[in-house]
């Protein structure tokens, strides 16, 4: 009479699913029979409640949108970037309403922005990236330029140079390992690195002067190994910097494909790139193109906003058609849609 219980018989644990607050819940707590086809599908009769279906291998979403207060409008739901530190205080940032902080088990919800001036106007809330910093700070790419957030204070901190375009309108932002700096870029084209200690702009090295000859708009950028930082582009499709050596290395097997990437994920042995004309499969060590996903092979777009990569391996894509999961070894693509617990078919995050 209070839900459904899943026994782990080997780790001696169980898991209820009787509670509400999501997509999927059961209607009725009360259950009168279950019945498992041999397929592993489980029907549950509930007192009621009608029937509730439980199929382990099915994927089902839960959804959180903010409303808003009756008669007023709804805060952003529109988000460009999502972080968390411990996979329970969730920060995003969004189009307009300024950065988002959600618990996911209190429900605990606020929106926090940055104070504006003339300098920013509106483009402090448009917050396209999310990073941890050091102890309660987070450091955020926006329209506005380089901005911190103090997790404890909830205050923000600007940091642009009004005389250097580099330093504003910014995508993407990473923390480097090597070195104490922080590596920007944006729709101007470059690249700016910040000291957060002396709070100063820098410019980058470049050995062979690769940034005055190529404008990158860099849409997201991640750190590997020995200075090397790979970054999505708008132009030049996948770049690699090193900041050590100052040195650009640029792949045009991944260009003659399509010049325009926003963001990647590597996923041993490979790197998964997100285009505007399909997913690239690529062996990362080499660059060598393995195959391209596209609508053909079961995507529900070849304009791919992001892409990820789950714990079995499985690579996971967003898109203005919905998102698909596609498995490399079978090549099986499963494309989802409201029916699944989406709220919409968009997604840019």
């Amino acid at each position: 009479s209070d839900g459904l219980l899943k026994v782990d018989i080997k780790n001696n644990v169980f898991e209820h699913s009787g509670a509400a607050g999501n997509h999927n819940y059961l209607k009725s707590r009360f259950i009168l029979s279950l019945y498992t086809t041999r397929h592993h599908i489980t029907w549950v009769g509930l007192s009621g409640g009608g029937i509730a279906q439980y199929d382990p291998q099915s994927i089902k979403f839960g959804l959180w949108r903010n409303e808003g207060k009756a008669g007023g409008r709804a805060e952003d739901n529109m988000l460009f970037s999502i972080f968390s530190g411990n996979d329970e205080d969730f920060y995003a940032g969004t189009l307009y309403g300024g950065l988002m902080q959600r618990n996911i088990k209190t429900g605990y919800c606020r929106y926090y922005q940055p104070p504006l001036n003339n300098v920013t106007a509106t483009g402090s809330k448009n917050i396209y990236q999310v990073i941890a910093g050091d102890k309660d700070l987070l450091w955020m790419a926006t329209w506005a330029g380089l901005y911190s957030f103090n997790k404890s204070t909830k205050r923000f901190k600007q940091y642009t140079q009004p005389s250097d375009a580099q330093t504003r309108e910014l995508y993407a932002v990473t923390r480097l390992k090597m070195v104490n700096r922080i590596l920007t870029g944006g729709q101007a084209g470059g690249l700016r690195l910040f000291d957060p200690e002396t709070l100063h702009w820098e410019l980058c090295p470049d050995t062979a002067g690769f940034l005055n000859r190529h404008i990158l708009r860099v849409r997201y950028m991640q750190e590997t190994e020995n200075g090397d930082i790979l970054m999505s582009t708008e132009r030049l499709n996948l770049v690699k910097y090193n900041y050590l050596s100052g040195t650009f290395t640029t792949y045009p097997q991944l260009q003659r494909i399509c010049a325009t990437s926003r963001h990647f994920v590597l996923s041993d042995p490979y790197i998964w790139i997100a285009t505007d004309d399909g997913l690239i499969q690529a062996i990362a060590q080499s660059m060598q193109v393995v195959k391209i996903w596209n609508t053909g092979n079961g995507l529900p777009d070849d304009y791919m906003y992001a892409v990820a990569a789950d714990n079995r391996k499985h690579i996971w894509v967003s898109s203005n058609a919905g998102i698909a999961m596609l498995d490399p070894l079978t090549g099986i693509c499963e494309k989802f849609t409201e029916e699944d617990g989406l709220q919409a078919m968009e997604f840019n995050t």
